[in-house]
């Protein structure tokens, strides 16, 4: 049987801390994001986002978030895209950890984005630091990229990988 991986590798990409999973965002996974979403990100009215798109009415937000992750995913080219990793912690959507590049052959630069669940921020898991330390193992230092901008750690921070050829 064909697997979605054949057609988009990014789909055969798990990265594993010992109580994290962080894998690309399924369809399937929708219901679940916005679930966490809707959930709470941040406090009422004070949106760290550019966008406050975590404060939209609820007949919005689903609608909202699923263009959002198709969106990517169509989008998705060599030189400009946006990568994103859903957050699990045994059974539980966390949230959403974004690695991405414009113009990624000239600038070589990678950013990065994220949203936890306010149950899952703060002190416990450290799931926040947890993510960017994997995240930045995705730099692929093979592919070329030489700067990570956003999370505020070091690039040169290592773990396990498993993941697809691309």
């Amino acid at each position: 049987m064909t697997s979605l991986a054949e057609f988009w590798p990014p789909f055969g990409l798990t990265l594993n801390t010992p109580r994290l999973t962080i894998r690309p965002v399924l369809d399937e996974d929708i219901p679940q994001a916005v679930a966490a979403a809707r959930s709470g990100v941040h406090p009422p009215g004070k949106s760290p986002f550019s966008m406050p798109w975590a404060e939209l009415p609820d007949e919005e937000l689903a609608p909202n978030m699923a263009q959002w992750y198709w969106r990517c995913r169509a989008n998705f080219t060599p030189e400009s895209w946006t990568l994103l990793l859903a957050i699990w912690h045994d059974d539980e959507f966390l949230g959403v950890q974004d690695l991405g590049a414009k113009n990624f052959k000239t600038l070589k630069t990678v950013g990065t984005g994220s949203w936890l669940k306010q149950s899952a921020q703060g002190p416990g898991l450290r799931q926040g630091d947890a993510c960017r330390r994997r995240e930045l193992c995705l730099r692929l230092p093979e592919r070329g990229s030489g700067r990570v901008r956003g999370g505020g750690l070091e690039p040169t921070i290592t773990g396990r990988i498993h993941r697809p050829r691309l």
